[in-house]
């Protein structure tokens, strides 16, 4: 259970990737950082890569996390893609979860050329 962000000031892009398994403390840790890395770069558009993301959790036990969000700032027009592989139903779900609190531009892609390319659209 890790976390990356690294900023890509050539692209205009926050580079990130999750790896293992996710509680919802540490998955709020990581929007803490990374909200303190779009504050601090002014950067609107983060690719994530979750192909190593393991969720094991429901989604009942992560559902409350859209509202944590929103309580610490976190902006809600952030273009996100997010990198996934295989069985995604729990991505899906999530993806359906933040787009019914107002975060409308998070997309999940099964390809990362396709994922970059929406991005930097």
């Amino acid at each position: 259970m890790s976390f990356a962000i690294q900023l890509d000031q050539n692209q205009a892009l926050i580079n990130t990737k999750l790896i293992g398994e996710f509680t919802p403390d540490l998955l709020l840790e990581f929007f803490q950082d990374l909200l303190l890395k779009v504050k601090h770069s002014g950067i609107n558009r983060v690719f994530t890569d979750a192909t190593e993301l393991k969720l094991e959790m429901s989604l009942e036990e992560f559902s409350h996390l859209p509202n944590q969000l929103l309580k610490i700032g976190f902006p809600t027009d952030l273009k996100r893609a997010i990198l996934v592989e295989g069985d995604s139903e729990i991505f899906k779900q999530w993806e359906n979860l933040l787009f019914s609190r107002g975060f409308q531009r998070v997309k999940l892609f099964w390809s990362e050329e396709s994922a970059l390319e929406w991005l930097m659209s």
